[in-house]
């Protein structure tokens, strides 16, 4: 529904940038083939229009939106494009914002792993999640990339461990923990028992 009206939008006037920004960014948060091949069918067009605006240079709002687009694809439909030139660009995007954000250094974290750098991904999550004051996508985005990549190594566990703990300790946010702690596919329920004890003894 959404995207329709996006596309609505936007067909009212082409020349309207941030009808085309929305309409990119949610077909490709929408993360199909399908939506993707739309998305990337504008990529030309969104930063055409993001430089006529940008006196000649993109601005940040669709620079992270193609970047967001390249990424996808890369991940989703690497046989359709040149993946590994997908990633480049949407690194190079990203690395050339104006003003970069926690969320910008997570996605360029996702990106340099599709690269093949887990090792370099696992650690500019990790200085993110660590930061006074992060909030909890950075935290959780380490967490559950440590869990999925480095959970049989002892690579950073005190930093996956210590995150986990600010969480649990933090007002508001222990709910988030014990998401964590439950998400890996692997536990027994007799460990699950434990950890859900464990929380309900903490709050």
């Amino acid at each position: 529904r959404a995207i329709d009206l996006a596309r609505q939008a936007f067909a009212l006037n082409l020349d309207d940038t941030a009808s085309l920004r929305l309409l990119t960014a949610l077909l490709s948060d929408t993360n199909t083939e399908a939506s993707l091949k739309e998305a990337s069918s504008l990529l030309d067009a969104i930063q055409k229009a993001s430089e006529k605006s940008g006196n000649g240079q993109a601005i940040d709002a669709d620079k992270r939106v193609m970047a967001s687009v390249l990424y996808r694809r890369a991940v989703l439909t690497p046989t359709e494009h040149n993946a590994a030139d997908d990633l480049q660009r949407a690194a190079v995007l990203l690395n050339s914002l104006k003003s970069s954000t926690e969320a910008d250094a997570v996605q360029l974290a996702r990106i340099v792993s599709a690269q093949g750098d887990k090792q370099a991904a696992l650690l500019a999550l990790a200085e993110q999640a660590r930061r006074t004051g992060a909030g909890v996508p950075a935290v959780r985005a380490f967490a559950e990339y440590w869990q999925d990549n480095f959970a049989d190594t002892s690579t950073m566990k005190d930093r996956y461990e210590n995150a986990l703990e600010t969480l649990e300790n933090t007002p508001g946010t222990e709910i988030v923990a014990l998401d964590l702690r439950l998400r890996p596919a692997n536990l027994t329920s007799e460990e699950v028992d434990e950890i859900v004890r464990q929380f309900l003894e903490r709050v």
